[in-house]
């Protein structure tokens, strides 16, 4: 779910904060400006108490304080972004706006305690990437540096148009090896962002290092990112290894919704099952993030 500010900020909050999914805005977070810290930017402390001062009544039971997140970002080609991205920590109903630097460095400012279990790096690339969400160890406090990059993957830069309203017949799109197959009567819903006619193309692309780090056959990344629809999508992929006909296999989906403590994370949508070809399977799913691909447990 992609959340609107309350204030104007720069960065990811400044247009639309956080996350990815529909439009609604229930249990929509809040977006906060990051304190600041003249050991960043030589700026005069928020309040004389300085970050993490806030009242015992405004502190959640199990938050710890949480200075600020560091880390990198960096394409599948082990270089920084070839196009802008916007980053924010987003989680437990706030979102914090970070800064992304031309050689893929990132910096968010916190200052304040939190529920760390509950928050989320969220890395917003589109159209150029999907978006991307790394999850803060549950133990972190004070200045964390997350010690391995962030990896984007890159898009497609054009595909088939989806459609912004409900298909009376079967349509199928194509893109990067990849059918997406919409059932007759089924709606999609988009961002609002992404409502706009060039945002809303299908496009997809397969990423090797998703499959490793997530210990997955493959993984599958989709634009527009987090669009859902009313009906099951049926998708068929290019396997990146033959296996037999018939043959069944776990389809996972990333969650993206980053009001929840879930964004990031991998869901079973169900079964995909190989074709007949032996190079192809077909799996339904509910939502365009990433699709992933395991062996049945």
């Amino acid at each position: 779910m992609r959340v609107f500010p309350t204030i104007a900020l720069t960065g990811l909050c400044a247009q639309l904060a956080c996350g990815g999914g529909e439009t609604s805005q229930t249990g929509a977070a809040t977006v906060v400006s990051s304190p600041p810290d003249t050991s960043h930017n030589g700026a005069e402390p928020a309040a004389a108490n300085g970050p993490c001062s806030e009242a015992p009544d405004e502190i959640r039971p199990g938050a710890t304080c949480l200075l600020g997140v560091r880390g990198k970002v960096r394409g599948e080609d082990d270089l920084a972004p070839s196009a802008p991205v916007a980053l924010s920590l987003c989680g437990d109903g706030i979102c914090v706006p970070g800064a992304v630097a031309s050689d893929g460095s990132f910096d968010v400012l916190v200052g304040r305690h939190v529920r760390v279990s509950q928050f989320a790096v969220h890395i917003d690339g589109r159209p150029a990437f999907a978006d991307v969400f790394v999850r803060l160890s549950p133990d972190a406090t004070g200045e964390v540096v997350l010690t391995a990059a962030a990896t984007l993957v890159a898009l497609p830069n054009a595909g088939p148009l989806l459609p912004d309203s409900a298909v009376t017949a079967p349509r199928s799109f194509y893109s990067g090896g990849v059918s997406l197959e919409l059932p007759a009567n089924a709606r999609l819903a988009f961002d609002l962002v992404d409502y706009d006619a060039s945002a809303r193309a299908f496009r997809a692309a397969a990423s090797h290092a998703r499959s490793v780090d997530g210990g997955f056959l493959q993984v599958h990344a989709f634009g527009p990112f987090g669009a859902r629809s009313t009906a099951p999508m049926v998708v068929t992929v290019p396997l990146a290894s033959p296996l037999p006909p018939g043959h069944v296999l776990s389809a996972w989906t990333l969650e993206d919704d980053v009001t929840t403590a879930s964004a990031g994370k991998y869901a079973r949508e169900g079964q995909a099952v190989v074709l007949a070809d032996g190079l192809h399977a077909r799996a339904e799913i509910g939502r365009l993030t990433y699709l992933a691909l395991s062996e049945e447990p």
